[in-house]
């Protein structure tokens, strides 16, 4: 759809977007307040970009996605990956007024071929903050790895559980196996056994172990839902340091509702 602000394409989306954009906006805010004093650089990098505008379907609310989110936060430098030319000639028109100076790379690729060029433009001494948010298993974990090697990099990951389920039972699986960076998962539903989110969920973070990421699960991984209440996808985090699993809790622990999450860690308050 057209954003009648810029005249610009926006990118359709349901409304639990809204709330995945609720937690990300939350976590660039406390990361990037906290951080952009103590480091060379601070970089954002968004795997799947989009154009940088989204609206609810069937609606008029438009709203900024996280490309346009993070350059509001003080970030010093962005790396923006789509393979759409649409997102990206969107995306280049728009962050161009709020860039202010700082060094925005746009590029158009399937991010698990453009590796080498993001890391080129990651500065060599930047804390990062990526986010994945594919539509279920486009990004191989071998691009991950390469991407976060020797890296201080915190992520965040949009989990398509939902859909994984579905598919978990059929035997060829190979973009799964690309996704997971093992086949490992199969065990999680051999002998008929029905398949458990959490499993699915778990069993990709030990493989973020391996890449020397703490096994932390938040109180509560923020679960999106569509309009049946049918789980769609989990908001994973990982970091190699506590603080930042220390700041996830504390964004976790409010819901887009404004509610405080019972099962959030005592005493936390989010740090403005």
């Amino acid at each position: 759809m057209q954003d009648p602000t810029d005249r610009g394409p926006a990118r359709q989306v349901g409304a639990w977007a809204k709330d995945k954009q609720f937690y990300l906006s939350r976590y660039m805010t406390i990361f990037a307040t906290a951080m952009h004093r103590k480091w060379d650089a601070l970089c954002y990098v968004d795997l799947f970009s989009g154009p940088g505008t989204c609206v609810v379907e069937g609606t008029q609310d438009f709203y900024e996605g996280s490309a346009l989110s993070a350059l509001a936060r003080p970030f010093t430098h962005f790396v923006l990956v789509d393979e759409d030319e649409i997102a990206t000639t969107a995306l280049n028109a728009r962050t161009a007024a709020l860039a202010q100076g700082r060094p925005i790379v746009i590029l158009r690729s399937d991010c698990n071929e453009a590796v080498d060029e993001v890391i080129k433009a990651i500065p060599p001494r930047a804390l990062t903050l990526t986010f994945i948010d594919p539509t279920n298993w486009q990004i191989k974990f071998d691009t991950v790895r390469r991407f976060v090697d020797a890296r201080a990099m915190d992520v965040i990951l949009t989990f398509h559980g939902g859909m994984l389920k579905r598919v978990s039972h059929l035997e060829d699986q190979p973009r799964v196996d690309a996704f997971f960076g093992t086949t490992s998962w199969r065990e999680l539903v051999k002998d008929g056994r029905p398949p458990r989110l959490y499993d699915f969920c778990q069993r990709y973070r030990d493989q973020m172990t391996t890449l020397g990421y703490a096994d932390h699960a938040a109180p509560i991984d923020p679960l999106m839902r569509n309009s049946t209440d049918t789980p769609l996808y989990h908001l994973l985090f990982f970091s190699r340091n506590e603080r930042g699993h220390d700041f996830w809790d504390e964004v976790v622990a409010v819901s887009p509702s404004g509610q405080m999450n019972l099962f959030s860690a005592p005493g936390k308050l989010l740090r403005r």
